[in-house]
């Protein structure tokens, strides 16, 4: 009889650290979760500011865009830090210079 309680008790202990393991992976994916898709705000954020400087602004005026956008984002979230806020900026820009030189190309192509 005494081996079959230990033999519960073991699996109750088992299945409570099971849980508790569980629970843990879980609280973690949903802060993952959570900030992976602030950050895909955040991005497309920087990506309408990139666009609407570029619209703004026109060409050859690259530090006076940057500077908008810089001066925007850091009011609109201005618990990122330079440095972050710099990527995003960075990677809009590239993302909307990608997307420019793939529309030339679809242009330029005889069909």
């Amino acid at each position: 009889m005494e081996a079959r309680k230990l033999i519960l008790d073991i699996l109750y202990y088992a299945i409570q650290l099971i849980i508790l393991l569980a629970m843990g992976y879980f609280i973690t994916y949903l802060k993952t979760r959570i900030g992976t898709e602030k950050t895909k705000e955040y991005y497309d954020l920087a990506k309408r500011i990139v666009l609407a400087a570029e619209q703004v602004f026109g060409p050859k005026t690259g530090e006076q865009k940057k500077d908008f956008v810089m001066k925007f984002l850091k009011q609109r979230i201005p618990y990122l830090t330079e440095d972050e806020i710099t990527n995003l900026v960075e990677a809009a820009v590239f993302e909307m210079n990608a997307m420019l030189k793939k529309h030339e190309l679809e242009n330029d192509t005889p069909g």
